[in-house]
């Protein structure tokens, strides 16, 4: 246990200095790629009951994806449509999307 207890004292400073070095070797805007997966009637589909819940998590996931290409993503808004094909899908009572 004391062995355990030492590495962990030893490994925990070097964690910032490790990532850091990760960090500088990718630079500081990877690239991520956007997916999406599962469509609204798929989800409909594996979740029977809950579709005016998953519209809502749906929904906020489309808001950060808009705030995120819009910052740092340049205007590319390529899944903004699909995402909002999936809320209204799972719940064609959200007037707002």
């Amino acid at each position: 246990m004391k062995l355990a207890r030492w590495a962990f004292l030893l490994l925990v400073p070097v964690a910032p200095l490790a990532q850091r070095q990760i960090d500088a070797r990718l630079g500081p805007y990877r690239a991520q790629e956007e997916a999406l997966y599962l469509t609204g009637k798929q989800l409909r589909r594996l979740a029977p009951g809950l579709e005016d819940l998953l519209a809502d998590l749906y929904w906020l996931r489309t808001v950060q994806y808009y705030g995120g290409q819009r910052i740092w993503g340049g205007g590319h808004y390529e899944l903004l449509a699909p995402l909002i094909d999936v809320v209204t899908d799972l719940d064609r009572r959200l007037e707002i999307a």
